[in-house]
């Protein structure tokens, strides 16, 4: 099995513990946190330049912002696209972000937070695989 390098975006401690628990696992590497809009665009940043190991980024809607306009995930998401970031990004919200126009590869709500491991293991890793 390959191991996927994780980044996580998340602003609720509690959430971010559960998915790191699922995702080391799972034998995958977390190799980024960010909890805040500004920290989540610098880990974006160290990404594109190389400085951090990724294929996958989970991506929470708000961070820290009570709304559901997802302007977080929209800047976060433009920005790792802009800068040619090639990971998979997945949208773990309490909604859908594809339906609020953030461009995520795969929605999977945090109802659903349970089956991110094997989500990752089932349909990310066989493209990471085929893209190596």
């Amino acid at each position: 099995m390959t191991n996927a390098n994780i980044v996580m975006i998340e602003d609720d401690e509690l959430t971010r513990c559960m998915m790191r628990l699922q995702m080391v696992g799972a034998g995958h590497i977390v190799t980024g946190e960010a909890a805040t809009r500004e920290d989540a665009l610098s880990l974006i940043n160290e990404v594109a330049l190389g400085r951090i190991a990724c294929d996958i980024i989970t991506l929470d809607g708000n961070l820290g912002e009570p709304d559901k306009d997802c302007a977080d995930a929209l800047a976060i998401a433009t920005q790792a696209r802009a800068q040619h970031v090639s990971a998979v990004i997945i949208g773990m919200s309490s909604y859908s972000l594809t339906e609020r126009g953030v461009p995520v590869d795969l929605d999977l709500t945090k109802s659903h937070i349970g089956q991110l491991a094997a989500t990752v293991n089932e349909l990310v890793l066989p493209n990471l695989s085929r893209a190596a």
